[in-house]
């Protein structure tokens, strides 16, 4: 991909990996692809994805559509976390060089700033528990 440099991934958190679609910053099929097929897939565990859950007692959800800006725990315990620390990483950075603009050369520091903020086992149940989605315990009375 032509307008992507090598220095777009300087100071990204581990194991990330810049792909740019082409002409917009917009995911299309082809990048989206290249996630599943190059990031997703390899990670995955042999066999069916929903047989593997099923045997490992995962229960997996589906969120009514138009209702996940109120549901989706990710959003709760991790965008919106994202989006706070990245806005103070980004006042930070320009306080710290009123002189300069932020490009993407500066990005993957950035993000690796706000990531480590955001990205934490306690943002993740906290996410869930504010979507009342919660590991059932028998013992634990219901309110």
């Amino acid at each position: 991909m032509k307008m992507k440099k090598n220095e777009f991934e300087d100071g990204m958190p581990s194991g990330s990996r810049v792909t740019m679609n082409e002409p917009s910053a917009c995911v299309a099929t082809v990048v989206f692809m290249y996630w599943l097929k190059n990031h997703f897939v390899p990670r995955k565990e042999p066999g069916n994805v929903l047989d593997f859950a099923a045997e490992n007692d995962i229960i997996q959800l589906c969120l009514p559509s138009a209702t996940t800006h109120y549901l989706q725990p990710l959003f709760w315990s991790f965008f919106k976390p994202l989006t706070t620390f990245w806005q103070h990483a980004v006042n930070n950075w320009i306080h710290r060089n009123p002189s300069r603009k932020i490009t993407r050369l500066q990005f993957g520091r950035l993000l690796t700033v706000a990531w480590n903020q955001a990205a934490t086992a306690g943002n993740g149940s906290a996410g869930f528990s504010a979507c009342g989605i919660s590991q059932h315990d028998p013992q634990k009375k219901s309110s």
